[in-house]
């Protein structure tokens, strides 16, 4: 056997232990995928299967093609390879207690960190692929909330995998006043209750914080969850817009500035700095989805920043996001916010986004956005449980 190669035997006895009743020897070997199929055709596969979604894409990378091998990612390092099956039923036996959902085996785990990072980005990946328009947020969304250190980093919470990786998470983050709540789960694997219930577990011990749910107006599941969990409506709105990439408009340019990315701009202190603290560029440069050059900044004619925006290209989805976007107050009004979003817009269109994506929370983001071609597609709700008082 190849000293490469890990051997992990597990013995009956152990796994009817586990209420699964088989014997499996697992061989781990290799750290690429080979073969496989394009991530358009694994799109095409999981919306024409459903029962099959949890065989999707993870990271990009398929199953091999191969009988009995299945991806596997470490989840804190971002390493991959594959496990090789054995048994004659096709079922990965993993430490923890498996749930049987369909012909899919989940198994939950708790995860903190880079670790609980990674899987939920390749949760929001997977339900991208399965579903175009569903659900909130991106992988690229809950990255760019890792720019700083918050309270909630180092929670550990809830991770749901199928054999081919995760499938769902609970989601808790700490914003200045608030933390956010968050159901990440790809659409008939596992209950969205389940995830919910996970989440609000997690609070229990953190009762004097407000907690914020953002949700699609139409989502009636999940509103109706957070109504009977002590969560209140309010007034506030915001919304989410797509557009096709082919379709973004020209780039724009204003006399006396320049674009520069940080490629470019590697030797001066991230834009960032003042907002998000000193560590903002090391935390984006953990991330598996963040990229230098479309990490931009407008500059004046004297080298001062005046903006900056923030593009996520996503290679499993090919979504690109914004994510932020701002204009420093004495800049406004002179058509920067276009020449940013114009010339990001272009640089994910010629890495291979095909869709495009911004998220708004004020009119006046609203308009800038559909005056350049974005179609809103939801308008999006708050809901807030005010902290609760310690018992």
């Amino acid at each position: 056997m190849s000293p490469t190669c890990l051997l992990v035997l597990r013995h009956c006895f152990s796994f009817y232990c586990l209420g699964i009743g088989l014997s499996t020897s697992l061989v781990r070997c290799g750290s690429s995928w080979s073969g496989g199929r394009t991530e358009r055709e694994a799109a095409a596969a999981t919306s024409a299967r459903p029962t099959h979604r949890a065989r999707a894409a993870v990271q990009g990378l398929e199953p091999t093609g191969v009988p009995n091998r299945r991806p596997l990612i470490d989840w804190t390092t971002g390493a991959t390879g594959w496990w090789e099956m054995a048994s004659s039923t096709g079922v990965v036996a993993f430490s923890g207690r498996p749930i049987r959902s369909a012909d899919v085996v989940v198994r939950r785990e708790l995860l903190r960190g880079l670790g609980r990072l990674n899987a939920t980005s390749t949760v929001l990946q997977r339900a991208r692929l399965a579903d175009p328009l569903g659900g909130m947020w991106e992988a690229a969304d809950v990255q760019w909330w890792w720019r700083r250190p918050r309270a909630t980093d180092e929670l550990a919470l809830s991770v749901w995998f199928d054999e081919v990786g995760p499938v769902a998470a609970a989601g808790l983050t700490a914003w200045d006043d608030t933390w956010q709540a968050d159901v990440f789960v790809l659409p008939s694997i596992v209950k969205e209750e389940d995830v919910w219930a996970a989440t609000l577990e997690a609070t229990a011990g953190h009762r004097g914080e407000a907690l914020r749910l953002l949700v699609h107006e139409d989502d009636a599941l999940l509103t109706d969850l957070a109504i009977r969990s002590g969560f209140a409506m309010t007034d506030e709105l915001s919304g989410t817009a797509w557009m096709d990439a082919d379709h973004h408009p020209p780039v724009a340019q204003v006399d006396g500035f320049a674009i520069v990315d940080r490629v470019v701009r590697a030797d001066r202190p991230h834009p960032m700095i003042a907002r998000n603290g000193e560590l903002v560029e090391r935390r984006l440069r953990q991330c598996s989805l963040y990229d230098p050059t479309l990490d931009l900044a407008v500059e004046d004619a004297d080298g001062r920043v005046a903006g900056y925006a923030l593009f996520w290209f996503d290679h499993t989805t090919l979504v690109g996001l914004l994510e932020p976007m701002r204009v420093e107050d004495e800049y406004q009004r002179r058509g920067l916010a276009r020449m940013l979003l114009t010339n990001g817009l272009d640089r994910l269109a010629r890495k291979g986004a095909r869709r495009l994506k911004v998220g708004f929370g004020t009119d006046v983001a609203r308009s800038l956005y559909l005056s350049a071609g974005f179609v809103q597609t939801s308008i999006d709700r708050l809901l807030i449980r005010p902290a609760r008082r310690e018992q």
